[in-house]
């Protein structure tokens, strides 16, 4: 009789719990049953039309080329950073093996221009499933374009950008530009409460250094008030960024290239004073030195790189999360609690380098993909646990990886089953995340929110004489 009375006030506090657990909607979240969550991510930034140049090398100062033999320009194929991680996110968040448990959508903010390219732009972010209600469209300025040189037999580019409507779309926003004849009037411009609204329903915001950094600023600003993390590509124009910006992040992504020209706008400030914990940072670094070093060879200096990393934090960076191209990427958490290296993912077999142009695009969504479904529909922190940013940063790698075997930017990007045969051909497999509700074969479907988890200790509800070992038991 007794066990029958502890076993039914188990079941009530389970109840209730449960109950508890579906009520509760975090920001960013939302849960349609105890079996399936919607997560998204919003992208906002850039979008182009590009046009592709072969050439059998790069030109030097004042010197004209002409295209390879046989060849011609490849015209009007989407990109922009903004597009490109956007389409991305939503290939690499869609299985044909699907699981109905966590749903993960994708959102973009962008300003379309006046011309007929804004309807290939369009086209290709729907047709994608890419959301574009939020997007703009620019009445005074044609959409950016992206000239770029590509040499095949290396997949190296390099390539000019005619920013437009992505620079000067977005007067709704408070961005002033002088030739502009439609600047707006003050209560016109939106509001950050709009804009706050405008960003509550999603779970991640992707940013990058395409558009205005004002529209970085509000938008990072708002999910920071939100609690919605925020991933900031380096990548697109050179700018110096306030620390404003820079606390909002809670990742920073730079190529090794970007993260020296960004810390260069930056001093170490009181360099020469000892800071409490300074002595167990030195031994942190060195520890990474002398482990990291050998792995990535001699043509990249870590201990540099962590300099550089170390600044940006010291004026108000978070987590650093440097990309190495073919020697991986490094990832210095918040405080330099630790510093994490992922090598880079090999080639399918019988594959080669064709283009580069979209490869960090697609790690950036790569890594954005999987962190927010490790998130996993709870209220846990997962840039604490190290094993979880690794394997984050083993998806970006591969999706990356997968990117430059093909041509173009938007063509390049790999899907999800893509990603899942390579790093299963490599001998990797997929971390298993059991969202909120439970995973299909659970026999017992409930995991309780962080809010309860004091259960664990009130095992002695359920028996005297066999505790359970754990609270799924």
């Amino acid at each position: 009789m007794i066990q029958s009375v502890k076993l039914f006030r188990f079941l009530l506090l389970s109840i209730s719990a449960i109950i508890t657990c579906s009520g509760d909607s975090s920001s960013g979240g939302q849960t349609l049953s105890s079996q399936k969550t919607i997560r998204s991510i919003l992208v906002a930034g850039s979008l182009n039309v590009d046009t592709f140049l072969p050439i059998s090398r790069f030109p030097s100062s004042g010197e004209n080329l002409t295209l390879l033999p046989n060849t011609h320009p490849l015209v009007d194929v989407p990109g922009g950073k903004g597009c490109n991680q956007a389409i991305a996110c939503a290939k690499l968040s869609s299985s044909t093996q699907q699981t109905q448990q966590e749903i993960l959508r994708v959102a973009f903010l962008g300003q379309f221009g006046n011309d007929a390219a804004s309807q290939i732009l369009q086209s290709a972010l729907t047709s994608n499933n890419v959301d574009i209600d939020l997007c703009g469209k620019s009445k005074h300025h044609p959409s950016g374009r992206g000239y770029v040189m590509i040499v095949p037999d290396s997949g190296e580019v390099s390539a000019v950008i005619s920013p437009g409507s992505n620079f000067y779309g977005w007067s709704k926003w408070g961005v002033k530009n002088p030739t502009d004849n439609d600047q707006q009037q003050p209560n016109e411009l939106l509001t950050d409460d709009e804009i706050k609204q405008m960003i509550s329903p999603h779970s991640l915001l992707q940013l990058q250094c395409e558009i205005s950094d004002l529209v970085n600023k509000r938008l990072a600003s708002a999910a920071k008030k939100l609690n919605i993390p925020v991933i900031l590509d380096v990548g697109g124009e050179d700018r110096h960024m306030d620390r404003e910006l820079l606390q909002c992040c809670d990742y920073l992504i730079p190529n090794e290239t970007e993260l020296e020209r960004l810390a260069g706008h930056y001093t170490d400030e009181n360099k020469d004073e000892r800071q409490q914990g300074d002595d167990k940072i030195e031994t942190t670094v060195q520890q990474a030195v002398d482990e990291i070093q050998p792995l990535i060879g001699q043509s990249l200096h870590v201990p540099t790189l962590l300099q550089h990393a170390r600044r940006l934090q010291k004026n108000g960076a978070n987590n650093v999360l440097i990309t190495l191209g073919s020697h991986g990427s490094l990832l210095v958490k918040k405080n330099l609690s630790s510093i994490l290296y992922q090598p880079s993912c090999p080639l399918p077999p019988g594959s080669r380098v064709v283009d580069e142009t979209g490869a960090g695009d697609c790690y950036r969504a790569g890594f954005a993909v999987a962190l927010l479904q490790q998130q996993c529909g709870s209220s846990k922190d997962v840039s604490d646990d190290d094993e979880i940013l690794l394997h984050c940063m083993k998806f970006g790698s591969a999706a990356g990886a997968l990117a430059v075997t093909k041509k173009g930017a938007v063509p390049s990007i790999p899907t999800l089953d893509d990603v899942k045969a390579l790093l299963s051909a490599n001998g990797e497999t997929a971390m298993k995340c059991i969202p909120r509700g439970g995973a299909d074969d659970d026999a017992f479907p409930f995991m309780f929110g962080s809010r309860i988890n004091s259960m664990k200790d009130r095992l002695d509800l359920v028996s005297d004489s066999s505790p359970m070992s754990s609270p799924r038991d």
